[in-house]
């Protein structure tokens, strides 16, 4: 499958994740397919501050409380549970954009230990409006 370049395909930085919602103790995330090469995905989303949350929750219909990205979880989950390669999505608008911003877990482990004040999304998460499954892909350097 061939992918159209999304005009938002831009290289991003963003602000290093400091939070991830849960959703009954569970850290939620966009759902991802298997990119074209075969690596499987799994997300969460990550957020830098307590306004790009609360954007966040007012577009969900499900009640989230914010948890904060701790280094242990971040370095005990360095892969999914099915082997796939995490990523954290960079202060996602709402929960059903077009576009998506994510770094690793391990860049995102990396600028907290650094405590930089921002990370390369190194990953760009396509929506398909369809499904409303989001197809992974590297960020244009």
């Amino acid at each position: 499958m061939q992918l159209t370049p999304h005009p938002q395909h831009t290289a991003q930085t963003g602000q290093t994740a400091r939070y991830v919602l849960l959703a009954a103790d569970t850290p939620i995330g966009p759902a991802c397919n298997a990119a074209n090469g075969g690596e499987s995905y799994s997300a969460v989303y990550g957020f830098s501050d307590r306004s790009a949350y609360e954007k966040f929750c007012s577009t969900s219909p499900d009640p989230l409380r914010p948890y904060p990205l701790v280094g242990g979880l971040l370095k005990n989950h360095p892969t999914g549970t099915d082997g796939s390669v995490r990523l954290v999505v960079l202060d996602a608008p709402g929960v059903q954009a077009d576009c998506l911003h994510a770094a690793t877990v391990d860049e995102v482990s990396t600028a907290q230990l650094k405590r930089s004040p921002q990370v390369r999304a190194t990953y760009v998460l396509d929506r398909n409006d369809a499904t409303g499954v989001y197809t992974p892909g590297p960020s244009p350097e």
